[in-house]
């Protein structure tokens, strides 16, 4: 990366450079930007969005959807436009897709503290929890709570800070509720004839959060949900009430 992207991605966003390089996805050949939001559909969004780059050009898709060094989607320091281009220019498409804080989170702490062993021992620790054992989400949502914002895994940190829609002018801001179908409307937009309008839908960390909100998240829960997320529920305006995070 360039120093002027570096102090570029320093400046729009509060956390190290090389974290934002990872989530800003662009595309030379569709002319687009995607900067990508942890637990809010950026494996199938991404795995989309490599499919069509790749389509016609005989170009391998990364086995992994998440590794960035054998996309066919470039980053920030490897594109020939500067990273405030990327971030500003007009002429682009950018995009982004977001999550009720309720169900993010407990979809964060669903795949990395309860069912991933290798994830938990490597993220518990990060928050001053054994990886020993799994803890409630209650102790989990505490542990975030003392963290500063910049200083959390970036599956657990505000949506607001990830992708700057204060200083991004994003063309559209998504929603993982009804990625289906807009998705669908981001490919033609960008691309009219990529695979006919369908998106390839993939599940790589699925967890069905949405079906387990109920479960999982009471009053103390919500209330530090509440707390950790408001710059989220106020930005992106999901209701407070975790009743609705369903839908």
């Amino acid at each position: 990366m360039t120093e002027a992207a570096w102090q570029t991605l320093a400046e729009l966003f509060e956390f190290p450079p090389d974290q934002a390089e990872y989530l800003i996805n662009y595309s030379p050949r569709f002319s687009y930007v995607f900067v990508e939001n942890p637990k809010a559909g950026c494996s199938t969004i991404k795995r989309t969005l490599q499919s069509m780059e790749a389509e016609g050009r005989g170009v391998q898709l990364p086995e992994n959807v998440h590794d960035k060094a054998n996309s066919p989607l470039q980053s920030p320091g490897e594109a020939e436009l500067s990273a405030r281009e990327l971030l500003r220019a007009a002429d682009l498409f950018r995009f982004c897709y977001v999550r009720n804080p309720f169900t993010r989170v407990l979809s964060a702490y669903l795949d990395k503290i309860v069912e991933n062993e290798w994830e938990r021992d490597r993220l518990a620790p990060t928050l001053g929890l054994s990886p020993e054992h799994i803890c409630s989400l209650k102790v989990f949502l505490e542990a975030v709570a003392e963290q500063s914002n910049w200083m959390r895994d970036i599956h657990w940190r505000t949506q607001t800070s990830l992708l700057r829609p204060d200083e991004i002018p994003y063309d559209f801001v998504g929603r993982f509720e009804s990625i289906g179908a807009s998705l669908r409307r981001v490919v033609t937009r960008v691309s009219p004839t990529a695979f006919g309008g369908e998106s390839e839908r993939v599940a790589f960390h699925a967890t069905n959060a949405a079906r387990k909100v109920a479960h999982f998240i009471g009053a103390e829960e919500a209330a530090l949900v509440r707390e950790i997320f408001a710059d989220d529920f106020q930005n992106f305006g999901y209701s407070h009430d975790p009743h609705f995070a369903t839908v």
